[in-house]
């Protein structure tokens, strides 16, 4: 009887472990530093206008411009990234918007929009603004800053070059995130870390990453095998 008991114990122990594991897996990390020269992972509004210079991602172009990544099912994901601000155009903007659905009631978005006079940061619910707070700042031209908009704690919190800027209620959306630049307003944009439920793992360039990498090291590889040989055939030549 002792034993079936523990037989018992051993397999809800178990069992239990293959329930969680699967769950514990789902949260992963994307970054893209853009050095791999593509746009993998991303989805633009319009092929013009929005493309990468020496490792960086730009917008400039004549319409306004957004770029996307992710899914429905991202959840409680944080965003980090580095933006500079070439040229502000006609009162123009760029924004960091995450936690985009397009599902029933959750329909909204967290949104971090950079303008030449200030800073405004928002909580969208159905399309409505229910929270904002705006910080009348100047955003610096031709300078990089860090963005970064982390949920925790039942709130999120969003920050400029390390600065708290506006905290809002965590309202349980999920979804895609895009970054956007008003029509002639140009802008960079580098080093982007999402990480969060059901956002996949990446190398430090996006989805290509481990593929460049491994390739990479393949080259390594034959290198030093070739040079590992390299003596052998030269002792036998000489003989």
């Amino acid at each position: 009887m002792a034993v079936i008991k523990k037989q018992v114990i051993v397999a809800i122990i178990l069992g239990f472990l293959l329930w969680i594991s699967p769950r514990t897996a789902l949260a992963g990390t994307f970054r893209d530093n853009f050095d791999d020269g593509d746009l993998v992972g991303w989805k633009p509004n319009i092929p013009a206008g929005i493309s990468i210079i020496n490792g960086k991602l730009q917008f400039r172009g004549a319409d306004s411009l957004i770029v996307k990544v992710g899914s429905p099912s991202w959840e409680g994901y944080s965003l980090e990234a580095r933006v500079k601000i070439a040229e502000f155009m006609g009162g123009g903007w760029f924004s960091t918007r995450i936690l985009q659905s397009n599902t029933g009631d959750r329909t909204g978005y967290y949104e971090l929009r950079l303008a030449q006079g200030g800073i405004v940061s928002a909580l969208y619910v159905n399309d409505h603004c229910v929270e904002s707070f705006q910080v009348p700042i100047v955003v610096e031209e031709n300078l990089w800053h860090s963005v970064k908009i982390n949920p925790s704690n039942g709130k999120v919190s969003f920050y400029l070059d390390e600065i708290l800027i506006a905290q809002f209620t965590d309202v349980g959306l999920s979804g895609y995130a895009d970054m956007c630049s008003t029509k002639g307003t140009h802008v960079y944009l580098d080093d982007v870390v999402i990480s969060g439920t059901n956002v996949p793992d990446t190398g430090p360039s996006g989805p290509n990453s481990f593929a460049i990498e491994s390739r990479s090291k393949l080259a390594i590889t034959w290198g030093e095998v070739k040079k590992s040989k390299a003596p052998q055939l030269q002792s036998i030549s000489s003989r």
